[in-house]
C-alpha cells in the first residue's frame, strides 16, 4: 500500500467515525499529512539526486588522484634522468 493510499483509508475511516466539528478536524488533519508526504517526496529526490552527484564527484576525485599519482612518478622519473645526465 502506497502511503497516499494509506492516508485516504485513514481519512475515510476516520470520517466515518467523526461526528460534527471533528469531520472538519479529520479533513484538515487529511490535509496536512498529504501535504508532509509530498514534501517527503521531494526531498527523498532531492536526495536520491545529491547522491547521484557525490558519487560522480567521488569518480573524479579517484581520476584526479590517480593523474597526480601519474605525475609525481613522471616527475620522479625526470629527476633520475637528470642526476643520471650530472653524474
Amino acid at each position: 500500500m502506497e502511503p497516499k493510499e494509506a492516508l485516504a483509508l485513514l481519512a475515510q475511516v476516520a470520517l466515518e467515525g467523526a461526528a460534527g466539528g471533528e469531520v472538519y478536524r479529520v479533513y484538515e488533519a487529511t490535509e496536512v499529512l498529504s501535504r508532509a508526504l509530498s514534501r517527503l517526496a521531494s526531498l527523498e529526490g532531492a536526495h536520491e539526486s545529491l547522491e547521484a552527484r557525490h558519487r560522480a564527484l567521488e569518480a573524479r576525485l579517484r581520476e584526479l588522484e590517480a593523474a597526480k599519482s601519474r605525475a609525481l612518478l613522471a616527475l620522479l622519473e625526470a629527476a633520475d634522468l637528470l642526476r643520471g645526465r650530472k653524474a
